[in-house]
């Protein structure tokens, strides 16, 4: 905790926070008694907490990590979410969901659970060809994963980037 002040100040106050999958229970309990007992000391806790899940965020990682490593993140949002309100930074601490938000349904989804906001990559990723379902060789999805912005653009048509104005309507009715 005492780093984060310290990248607070370092950054003028700008918002601080960290991501993390939620790995034990027991361990994400001690962090946020540690926030607790630090905010009870006058040092500020993170501003959020963005909470990743186990299921792998690109796509490319190997099966065995994105089904046995990590838990998954309406399990990890839960879990923050009701242990920030136990020791009441609840208010303090925002939560930022990321992984798999691929629908109007899954944004939802993580709000309800607890979550502020919500990260999606996987959607826009999807929307450019950059990650195709789990039917490509891993190497072509891993090297499409990590190429830029522009190599996907020319790859596939931007024009279906279209996607999230849909979500937005359709999490609205």
């Amino acid at each position: 905790m005492e780093f984060i002040d310290r990248m607070r100040t370092l950054s003028g106050g700008k918002p601080v926070g960290f991501k993390l999958c939620v790995g034990s229970p027991v361990e994400m309990a001690g962090m946020i008694l540690a926030m607790k007992k630090c905010s009870d000391a006058g040092i500020a806790p993170p501003d959020f907490i963005t909470v990743d899940g186990g299921e792998g965020g690109t796509g490319a990682a190997p099966p065995e990590f994105s089904n046995h490593v990590g838990t998954p993140l309406v399990e990890g949002v839960a879990l923050i979410n009701g242990l920030l309100q136990k020791v009441g930074l609840r208010d303090e601490v925002k939560i930022i969901a990321s992984g798999k938000v691929v629908s109007g349904f899954r944004l939802v989804r993580n709000l309800a659970l607890g979550a502020d906001l919500c990260n999606s990559a996987r959607g826009m990723m999807f929307a450019l060809g950059c990650v195709q379902a789990l039917k490509v060789r891993a190497v072509v999805v891993k090297a499409r994963a990590a190429t830029s912005l522009s190599l996907c653009v020319s790859w596939r048509s931007a024009t279906r980037i279209s996607a999230p104005p849909a979500w937005r309507l359709r999490t609205r009715s």
